[in-house]
């Protein structure tokens, strides 16, 4: 199981810790699956500081916009929504 049963919107675990590297670097990710499927990923990217001036420029405000601070519910929410505000 993972933990998207802990959140109000499953896919906030995704945009904050598996989108911005996918899409920045996908040559640097990879999932890993059996006949049972998904059973775990891989993430990385080539330079953490260009990785994070892009996403400061092309994911986090689209992200910020979706997820104001002060509107989650839930504080494991709170939490993650504090971290792309940062």
């Amino acid at each position: 199981d993972d933990a998207s049963a802990d959140h109000d919107d499953p896919d906030l675990l995704g945009h904050l810790w598996v989108g911005p590297q996918a899409t920045f670097d996908p040559a640097l990710c990879d999932v890993v699956d059996d006949e049972r499927g998904v059973a775990g990923y891989l993430v990385g990217v080539g330079s953490t500081s260009d990785f994070e001036a892009w996403c400061e420029q092309r994911w986090w405000p689209g992200l910020r916009e979706r997820y104001p601070l002060g509107v989650a519910r839930r504080e494991a929410d709170a939490a993650l929504v504090r971290s792309i505000h940062r």
